[in-house]
């Protein structure tokens, strides 16, 4: 089966997914490895089992809002919104953290009213923050198919570039975000 003939059945199989409880084991079956592997990659405070689970609401949310006639294929739709759902619920997690941690360090018991929230960022905001930083046209294209949820090998193949060449244009990525204040702020801080 090749890999557009694999989208189309995850695509078939997710609309009958809304009304056949077989449809959806099946659907849950393909993606339970790649949630698994996204929790495992979680956030020092947030629990393991809760990250997965969240990620099963949001799998589950994803699978009634998908629309086939908006000609996107689900695995495509239902990954991106995996990833900043985690993303998001890792960036609050990092605002409870520091807000714990500032807390008590003052001797004192937090309560929900200290803990300040962290405003979700939408993909524009992120977008616009990645602009500010300079990166080569190569990168930006690098980055935004990293984002899109390809692997590096197929990213070095689309782009005509060797796999180390990919991996050497991510490194330089990094250290860009890392020396770019305005990204540290938002992202790190």
């Amino acid at each position: 089966m090749t890999k557009e003939e694999r989208y189309q059945y995850l695509d078939v199989l997710a609309v009958k997914a809304k009304a056949d409880a077989s449809a959806r084991e099946e659907i849950c079956r393909h993606f339970k490895k790649y949630i698994h592997h996204l929790s495992r990659a979680r956030f020092e405070t947030w629990d393991r089992e809760d990250a997965e689970q969240d990620l099963w609401v949001c799998f589950l949310e994803c699978l009634l809002l998908y629309d086939i006639s908006r000609k996107v294929h689900f695995a495509m739709f239902v990954m991106k919104k995996l990833k900043w759902n985690y993303l998001m619920q890792c960036r609050r997690k990092q605002g409870e953290l520091s807000t714990e941690s500032y807390d008590e360090s003052m001797n004192d018991i937090p309560s929900k009213d200290h803990l300040k929230a962290v405003p979700a960022l939408t993909e524009k905001e992120v977008q616009t923050i990645i602009d500010r930083c300079s990166l080569t046209n190569i990168q930006r294209k690098i980055l935004s198919q990293r984002m899109e949820g390809k692997s590096w090998p197929v990213i070095a193949r689309e782009n005509h570039v060797s796999p180390s060449g990919v991996y050497r244009h991510a490194r330089h990525i990094r250290s860009i975000f890392e020396k770019n204040r305005y990204f540290q702020e938002t992202f790190v801080s």
